[in-house]
């Protein structure tokens, strides 16, 4: 499973997604108020929470965000 998002200012959208082939298919998603949290840590868990997905389950990552990465550090605009 591939848990793929969208890390706004504003709103995070986050989806879960079956990796097989020829490309992945949307599961799930959820839409999160993004300063509601302390950080995209805290979101990942809730989404996985809310959608019952454990950790373990999901085989890549990947996160968009809205600005530039220094220093393996997202810095948002």
């Amino acid at each position: 499973m591939i848990l793929a998002g969208d890390l706004g200012g504003t709103t995070t959208r986050l989806g879960l997604f079956d990796d097989g082939a020829p490309r992945p298919a949307p599961l799930v998603t959820r839409e999160y108020a993004t300063l509601d949290h302390i950080s995209l840590a805290a979101i990942v868990t809730r989404f996985l929470r809310d959608t019952g997905c454990a950790a373990d389950a999901v085989a890549a990552t990947c996160i968009g965000v809205a600005g530039a990465v220094v220093d393996d550090e997202a810095v948002l605009t």
